[in-house]
């Protein structure tokens, strides 16, 4: 709960947002089963985990259940006394992303961030060097009769002189499709 007095309708379970960190490590104590109160009205016995120093408690789901019985083993009553980290996250419930508690091994943790170098600018583009005393490559000519354009004058080069400037008539204008 947020607000000024959020913290009184809290109740005695830990939930997602009482976690200040991503991971927190904590003891377990007082494993034992309760009747959990549902939504429903009716009561659901389920496994209950406290923690060292702490006043509020974790209600163990499947999953959490599970997790501990991966890291710790299947014997419940040898749990008490080992440490785990519960693990601020999120998961998907009935279609929306909400924050959890998983619970992870206690060695198991973020791994520090690794710090991002900032990208090297790339070399800017070198033309190959000409060698001396050769000329440059030389575009064929768009029609017959028609100047030789260098390679090099591209997109943008000065127009070349009008072809009958030459003393040829233009292409006949009837064979351009539009």
């Amino acid at each position: 709960m947020s607000g000024k007095y959020g913290g009184l309708y809290s109740g005695n379970w830990v939930k997602a947002e009482d976690l200040h960190q991503e991971y927190t490590p904590v003891v377990l104590t007082q494993i034992r089963p309760e009747a959990i109160r549902q939504d429903s009205g009716a009561d659901r016995t389920m496994l209950c985990v406290g923690f060292h120093g702490a006043e509020k408690r974790l209600i163990l789901n499947v999953t959490n259940y599970n997790t501990l019985v991966e890291i710790l083993g299947p014997n419940e009553d040898a749990w008490e006394g080992h440490q785990v980290n519960l693990h601020k996250t999120t998961t998907q419930m009935a279609g929306k992303t909400v924050a959890c508690i998983r619970i992870v091994p206690a060695q198991q943790q973020a791994p520090p961030p690794q710090p991002v170098a900032p990208p090297s600018p790339l070399p800017a583009p070198v033309a190959p060097a000409q060698p001396a005393g050769i000329a440059p490559p030389v575009a064929p000519p768009a029609f017959a009769g028609a100047p030789a354009v260098p390679a090099e004058s591209g997109f943008g080069a000065a127009p070349s002189p009008p072809v009958e400037a030459y003393g040829q008539a233009p292409p006949d204008d009837d064979d351009i499709p539009f």
